[in-house]
């Protein structure tokens, strides 16, 4: 059976009107849940934020300047910079720049 032979009733199942609003739907689903999982991010934060009012010491050594004396702070100040770092490299990472793959792409069709 041919790899178009198998998958073929997948194609066939949807009437014609169906197939565009299935394909919206998808990318809606995904925005829904990414936002979903944010907001779940930022409760926990919120969380150990109001659960952690005291004064921390902290030690980053890779940086350098935190290894002779640490930052003080309140620990839902720090731990906020550290997701907000997390949040911003994430970021960068996933818009990236795409160059390659879309200029190997456009000489192929």
């Amino acid at each position: 059976m041919t790899r178009a032979g198998r998958f073929a009733f997948a194609r066939a199942e949807l009437p014609v009107y169906a197939i565009g609003w299935a394909s919206a739907l998808h990318p809606m689903i995904k925005a829904i849940l990414k936002t979903v999982a944010f907001l779940a991010l930022l409760f926990v934060m919120l969380y150990v934020g109001m659960n952690n009012p005291q004064s921390i010491d902290f030690h980053f050594p890779v940086a350098g300047t935190t290894a002779k004396t640490p930052l003080r702070a309140s620990a839902a100040l720090i731990y906020f910079g550290v997701f907000a770092v997390g949040v911003l490299g994430g970021t960068i990472l996933a818009a990236g720049s795409g160059g390659k793959r879309g200029a190997a792409a456009g000489k192929a069709k």
